[in-house]
């Protein structure tokens, strides 16, 4: 059985209705399945229409989280049969998926292997792996690495030499364009498939992210017995939180970046020196970013006990909390009209002035929006010419099954 279909980004209203539906009833219910389990979510969701329910787990991209429920589950009872079977239905057409990803990834590891390119995994296949406890538990729609500032220009080179096309537009030069973004897009013959390439975690002036402290500090991770390399756990956290945070001024902010944030701190909360965590946000100029973000995640999913650490940081720090909008995080989810609520809300955790932040927003809103909102169509557009340039050059693609030994 089909789930309803997934809302687009940015269409979050329809007739004057939320499409969360009661964000704040199914918000407090999947917080109780993430900190207390199936029994207690399925006391809140069982007085929740299912119809609710299907419209807040679909625009917040969480069905994996109801994905294998057992026949007999209380939460199963509570959300329906019809619905939870849904779930498993659309559950199983991720992990084939899941496995074409794989190919995509042996893939390309190879060829920056092979040019002695050091690369290193962001979230996807690994995250849900390490974070997730399996493949099967948190899908994925691409794959994202990031490179060495230093490197992503020959990067892109060998990526379009390699079977990829640039589906990110870009406006003057790749090198202009790359001063006011973070990462650019790529694509292959395969619909619905991209590679993000990042040369840094995320861009603005203000921001001084340590590179060197991220490429000094990496952790290895083994999945199918290849070794990557991926973030620190301290890093792992400041990706999520700067992600979590850029979806947020955007307007398209999802529960499910918090869920991979509460992922990482289950891990980490209790072994993290918060207040030496604080300090190296704070030199980097997202300390604000940071503790906005935690407070953020603690206030939704009610999770102060379970993260102590986190919350005694954000406890001890009330003057750098931004107050949310109306007084109420559910806010920052049904941001309305260009999102100005979501981007009041963020121009205050920039530790510049709002005045910067406005001039560096409209200097480089042509850039961002040609890379970041290029669209379907132009995407598909690229890669119909891909497709032509390889038949008129006589390359066949490498059958993406064969890829990986």
């Amino acid at each position: 059985m089909e789930t309803a279909p997934r809302p687009k980004s940015r269409d979050w209203h329809v007739n004057g209705q939320s499409k969360y539906g009661e964000f704040a009833a199914n918000c407090a219910a999947f917080a109780r399945l993430l900190n207390e389990g199936e029994s207690a979510a399925a006391e809140s969701f069982s007085r929740i229409a299912p119809e609710s329910i299907e419209t807040f787990v679909a625009a917040n991209k969480l069905e994996f989280h109801f994905a294998g429920l057992a026949l007999e589950s209380p939460l199963r009872l509570a959300i329906g049969q019809a619905l939870a079977g849904g779930y498993d239905g659309y559950a199983e057409r991720q992990r084939d998926r899941q496995e074409s990803l794989l190919d995509e990834l042996w893939f390309l590891a190879e060829r920056l292997e092979g040019a002695a390119i050091p690369f290193v995994l962001l979230k996807g296949l690994y995250f849900a792996d390490v974070f997730y406890g399996g493949l099967e538990r948190r899908f994925s729609w691409d794959l994202d690495v990031l490179v060495k500032a230093a490197d992503a220009a020959r990067v892109d080179r060998l990526l379009r030499r390699s079977g990829y096309f640039r589906r990110s537009a870009v406006l003057g030069s790749r090198a202009l364009a790359a001063r006011f973004t973070h990462a650019f897009d790529y694509g292959n013959a395969r619909p619905r498939f991209s590679v993000d390439l990042h040369w840094m975690l995320s861009r603005h002036p203000s921001f001084r992210v340590d590179e060197a402290a991220i490429w000094s500090n990496l952790r290895s991770c083994t999945l199918l017995d290849r070794r990557f390399a991926v973030l620190s756990i301290e890093y792992e956290i400041v990706s999520n939180v700067l992600s979590t945070f850029r979806d947020i001024q955007r307007g398209a902010i999802r529960l499910r970046a918090l869920v991979d944030l509460y992922k990482v701190l289950e891990i980490a909360d209790a072994s993290i020196d918060w207040g030496g965590f604080l300090d190296r946000r704070r030199a980097e100029r997202i300390g604000l970013i940071s503790v906005n973000v935690l407070s953020l995640l603690l206030d939704l999913f009610d999770c102060r006990k379970r993260f102590s650490g986190a919350a005694r940081l954000v406890d001890s720090v009330p003057e750098m909390l931004v107050p949310y909008p109306g007084g109420l995080a559910a806010n920052l989810f049904e941001p309305g009209g260009a999102s100005l609520k979501n981007r009041g809300w963020t121009a205050g955790a920039y530790e510049c002035s709002r005045t910067s932040v406005a001039a560096w927003w409209m200097v480089s809103l042509p850039f961002r929006l040609a890379v970041y909102r290029s669209g379907r169509r132009y995407a598909n557009f690229k890669r119909r010419i891909h497709v032509i340039k390889n038949r008129l050059r006589g390359a066949e693609p490498v059958p993406v099954a064969r890829r990986r030994r």
